[in-house]
């Protein structure tokens, strides 16, 4: 006791030298001590004053306390502090930095208070005890916390700053400081701990709360950090959602570790769960409709040119086939489905006859395409963690992304259109099915017949197997809205161009499938583990656990709701058709094409295979919860390679062996940039653009694009960035522990029955 009374004083002189040297280096420059002016000064007697003077205050608490102050705690600060002075005089580099930059200077002396707040913490745990201030006579803050707030404020302040203004001006901006430190003290780190607190939760908070002063250090160097965070907008929303995510999990961290408001917690978080897994659902679909827009118009043209016919009131266009056209032979009349066209009429009349109003159906498609296979999932009793794996999944699977979602067709409506088939033909399948299930499975399976000639088949099999399932009067009205809009138009077919729907054969025959499977073996599949950098034993792997789940699934569907079981022969149905067309109007020989045909049924055979892993997820229990982890571990790493691989499409990425997502010849851009660059579509009725005028309105096209193309360009880098941070939301919103969650939300509602809905 009495050489920890000695060795006190020692202590705190070193503690407070260092302290007041450390201070005047930052917040005057450095001075060697004999040269030192009125400045220096000051601010070494003020710093080594605060810093002595704390330290005899804890002294004093100690010895109250019935022991002594540690001076070896005491001076934990110390030596950092000494490398830190050492360092500015010992290298001019530091000290040049140091003095030509006031926000570095002020980042450098806020991360400080980081050592003594570690120092009050261990004082604290070795005195039992917390050093606590009183605010306003009434709230009582730690010390400890609060410094380190103050710390956490100018980071997360100094971040903000570069995300809205740019390169960070001086002085006065940081006064800003203060209600954000207030902030968070009020609002995160002053929420006090009870007695069954988890100490460690509320540490793992703080930690986070800090983590950004590291990064806005880094950001005042010349950096690609630096570089993206000031001239990016991408970066700058990025840093934002970040910032916020920071503060929300310790927030939420420090008041998990709080117990008496854990139960106000869970409640909130039973409650919100679904809207906040929609939430994230619905900010991926955003940014993927948003990214890797298709600038082509070879088919995008006879769409609008049919919404300017409908328009002026003047019929419907009929094309002829010529070679190599999917819909029918050379010669031939055809003529496209109507509802693509008659959306981009919608489309016009909201914003013009512009090329981004013809992309308005495609962009809303997207938009609400991962909500839909999640309620799609879920209507097949899919537990939600499943279900949001199996949206995530499937939605950033790049080819399905680029390729098909993204392109200048209404392949994205297609798509869009079956997963809502499926949601309203589960939920029509149910004994308690409603009317509108019924109804809103009518009006979208007319869409889909009506969207894409393949969709004839998905609207019979799904209308016809409600009524054959379930054999009631009332489960005809889907099949009558679907027959009625679909034999509208046939006669429409009939009568413009002698046959009975717009597809004609366009070489259909057996014997195609051969040629067909021999180009996916030898021609797609080569591509597509080259791009994706699954060129070995991991594309034969993931593509076995697939259909391993699908398989499941299927026996599952045939198990406990055979009516969904059409789902499947429709989907094998429609491949085998595909597949059956002339290799020529399959475009077989060109992997993105070939893709592109073969693509749409893929939410189903995710859905599919989703039954299935849900099935197996649910036999782990007890000791197999280990397994389930590292399944749902496993789930997230490939949605998260998918984001990579989303991130960086090009060849120069990977190597010159990788090749690349993007298509060489076509225009990639922002569907920001289409809407800020617009350009006017022609009008076929008084200038026509499939006449001798199409060819030049295309060029013209690419030309007032291709400024704006994402090749070799890294902004889709952002837009996957923040995706996956919608992506990561969304995981915590669905893993949050349901027995947790169920007790204590039925707990605070006075409920004493557990809810047991699927996690």
């Amino acid at each position: 006791m009495k050489l920890r009374r000695a060795l006190f004083p020692a202590a705190t002189t070193v503690l407070s030298v260092n302290t007041g040297l450390v201070a005047a280096n930052l917040f005057v420059g450095r001075a060697n001590p004999l040269q030192a002016t009125l400045a220096h000064l000051a601010v070494f007697v003020l710093g080594a004053a605060a810093s002595a003077g704390l330290m005899i205050w804890l002294f004093r608490e100690g010895r109250d306390g019935g022991r002594t102050f540690d001076p070896v705690v005491a001076s934990l600060p110390a030596a950092p502090l000494a490398a830190i002075w050492l360092l500015v005089y010992l290298r001019d580099d530091v000290n040049a930095a140091l003095a030509d930059s006031f926000n570095l200077r002020i980042l450098v002396g806020a991360s400080l208070l980081i050592l003594p707040a570690a120092g009050l913490a261990l004082w604290e745990l070795r005195q039992k005890r917390h050093l606590v201030v009183s605010i306003g006579g009434c709230c009582k803050r730690r010390v400890s916390e609060s410094l380190l707030a103050l710390a956490a404020a100018s980071g997360i302040w100094d971040l903000v700053v570069k995300a809205t203004l740019g390169e960070p001006p001086g002085g006065w901006i940081w006064l800003g400081v203060v209600p954000v430190w207030l902030a968070i003290v009020l609002g995160i780190v002053g929420i006090p701990p009870t007695r069954h607190a988890h100490a460690w939760l509320r540490r793992l908070g703080l930690i986070v709360l800090t983590a950004p002063i590291g990064f806005a250090i880094a950001t005042h160097f010349e950096n690609p950090m630096r570089h993206l965070i000031v001239t990016s907008g991408g970066a700058k929303i990025l840093t934002l959602l970040l910032l916020s995510l920071t503060a929300y999990l310790a927030w939420l961290l420090i008041a998990l570790s709080s117990g008496h408001r854990a139960e106000r917690l869970s409640l909130t978080v039973a409650r919100h769960r679904s809207a906040a897994i929609l939430i994230s659902l619905m900010g991926i679909g955003l940014l993927q409709a948003s990214s890797y827009v298709a600038v082509t118009m070879d088919d995008l043209a006879r769409y609008w040119t049919a919404a300017d016919f409908l328009h002026n009131g003047i019929g419907y266009p009929v094309w002829s086939g010529a070679e190599g056209t999917a819909q029918a032979g050379p010669g031939e009349p055809w003529v496209d489905p109507p509802a693509f066209s008659l959306m981009i009429l919608g489309g016009f009349a909201a914003a013009g006859h512009y090329f981004h109003s013809a992309h308005f159906p495609i962009f809303v498609a997207n938009l609400f395409l991962p909500a839909a296979i999640y309620l799609a999932a879920r209507a097949l009793a899919i537990s939600r963690s499943v279900a949001f794996i199996a949206s995530s999944l499937t939605v950033l699977f790049p080819p399905l992304q680029i390729h098909t979602l993204g392109a200048s067709e209404p392949d994205a409506v297609f798509v869009f259109e079956l997963a809502l088939a499926v949601l309203f033909l589960a939920r029509a399948c149910r004994m308690d099915a409603c009317l509108g299930d019924k109804l809103a499975l009518g009006i979208i399976a007319g869409l889909m017949a009506l969207t894409r000639p393949e969709g004839l088949i998905y609207a019979g099999a799904f209308t016809l197997a409600v009524p054959v399932m379930r054999r009631r009067l009332g489960d005809w009205l889907p099949v009558s809205i679907a027959a009625g809009a679909a034999a509208s138009f046939a006669l429409f077919v009939a009568v413009a161009t002698d046959a009975f729907w717009p597809a004609r054969s366009s070489g259909l025959s057996l014997g195609n499938i051969g040629l067909n499977l021999d180009s996916l073996l030898g021609i797609a599949w080569p591509y597509y583990a080259r791009v994706l950098l699954i060129d070995d034993f991991r594309a034969v792997l993931l593509v076995a656990v697939f259909a391993i789940a699908l398989v499941l699934g299927v026996g599952r569907l045939a198990a406990t709701n055979r009516a969904m079981l059409i789902v499947p022969a429709a989907l094998a149905i429609n491949l085998l058709a595909a597949l059956s067309l002339n290799p020529l109007a399959l475009r077989s020989f060109e992997p993105t094409e070939y893709f592109r045909h073969l693509s749409y049924g893929l939410p189903l055979l995710a859905l599919l295979s989703a039954v299935g892993a849900d099935w197996v997820v649910r036999r782990f229990k007890g000791r197999w919860e280990v397994a389930k982890t590292a399944l749902w571990t496993a789930a997230l790493a490939l949605i998260f390679g998918e984001l990579y691989l989303l991130a960086t499409p090009e060849e120069f990425y990977h190597g010159n062996t990788a090749g690349s997502l993007l298509r060489g010849g076509d225009v990639y851009v922002q569907a920001l940039d289409l809407v800020r660059y617009p350009i006017e579509l022609p009008c076929d009725v008084c200038d026509p653009v499939l006449g001798g005028g199409f060819r030049g309105f295309r060029q013209r096209l690419f030309d007032h694009y291709g400024a704006y193309d994402m090749h070799s360009n890294t902004v889709g880098i952002s837009y996957q960035a923040i995706s996956a941070v919608f992506v990561f939301l969304g995981a915590a919103a669905v893993a949050a522990p349901r027995r947790l969650l169920n007790r204590r939300a039925n707990v605070s509602l006075g409920n004493p029955r557990e809810v047991t809905s699927a996690s």
